[in-house]
């Protein structure tokens, strides 16, 4: 259930989420990090980028296991904060995207 639990969590940072939640969702995807072990939070995260509209439709399979090294191999907060913020789309403070659902 991590997997599927993550992949929501992608999408709905790529879509219909407002920006200014990225802080709690970084925290919570670091605490699930942290929590699990990065065996079991890799494990859900590649189960997570493995469906092709995760987090976006049009991100090649490359880009997504870049952006998973990055979110892997953050070793503080505000990396992976970043990473996370630049795998959903990179959206600014109040934007907000139309979802494909």
């Amino acid at each position: 259930q991590g997997g599927a639990i993550f992949a929501r969590m992608l999408v709905s940072l790529s879509t219909w989420m407002p920006s200014w939640l990225l802080g709690d969702a970084a925290s919570s995807l670091w605490a699930m990090r942290n929590g699990h072990g990065p065996a079991e939070f890799g494990r859900w995260l590649h189960e997570a980028l493995a469906h092709a509209d995760v987090p976006r439709p049009g991100l090649s399979a490359e880009a997504k296991m870049a952006f998973a090294k990055q979110l892997l191999d953050a070793t503080a907060w505000s990396a992976f904060k970043a990473a996370l913020k630049q795998l959903c789309g990179g959206k600014k403070r109040g934007e907000r995207r139309v979802s494909s659902d």
